[in-house]
């Protein structure tokens, strides 16, 4: 109530805050931005409830972790940015069911079945990984392509129908069995969608190439 019942946009960046539990944003009903970038934030018990809050800038906190359910009060995120911190587990994302941008740049995620959880959020069409333990495996760009298919961009760059389409070739679940190539990729299709000087390959193994991060030729 009273003089700050209409505040939008609440910028407390760069204040030494290491505790979102407290800010008491709760108590401004129309908030629409909160932004804690260059702070002391290590891990987020549990959010409080901002029902209309529809960005959260976290970029370069100490955070650690996430709780399971410390997000469900942010109905309308669309934009969340977490670039430099040191993440390594995103299934506490999952329930922000509107988001549609999420910058995860510099991070520590290692697993690309902690991408994968992203699946569960319908809206979301912008993702950012660069600096990450996951995005230098590989087939990353691919394989990321094939589980969220419905992003236009991946860590700054467009994702086209063709290159959804070559991804979900590459990854084609034939006879031998899921994950497996149902037709070796050729080099010049290994090159365009990984961005980087192809591997030889003969008969791989979906789940052992991304599970082992790079490899020499």
């Amino acid at each position: 109530d009273g003089a700050f019942s209409g505040v939008e946009v609440l910028d407390l960046s760069s204040n030494a805050v290491s505790s979102v539990e407290d800010l008491g944003v709760h108590l401004l009903p129309a908030l629409k931005a909160l932004r804690l970038s260059r702070n002391d934030v290590g891990r987020i018990r549990r959010m409080p409830a901002c029902p209309l809050l529809r960005e959260l800038h976290l970029d370069a906190n100490r955070l650690r972790s996430i709780d399971d359910g410390a997000l469900v009060g942010l109905a309308a995120l669309r934009v969340l940015r977490l670039r430099e911190n040191s993440l390594r587990t995103l299934a506490a994302l999952t329930v922000l069911q509107t988001l549609q941008l999420l910058d995860l740049a510099s991070n520590r995620v290692s697993d690309i079945r902690e991408v994968e959880n992203l699946a569960a959020l319908p809206y979301l069409v912008d993702l950012t990984l660069t600096s990450n333990p996951v995005a230098r495996k590989q087939l990353y760009r691919p394989t990321v392509l094939r589980s969220l298919d419905l992003l236009r961009r991946l860590d700054g760059r467009e994702a086209t129908d063709e290159e959804k389409r070559m991804a979900a070739e590459i990854f084609n679940e034939g006879p031998g069995g899921a994950g497996a190539f149902a037709v070796a990729p050729s080099p010049a299709e290994i090159a365009a969608m990984a961005g980087r000087v192809p591997v030889r390959m003969a008969s791989v193994s979906f789940g052992s190439l991304l599970q082992g991060g790079e490899e020499a030729a």
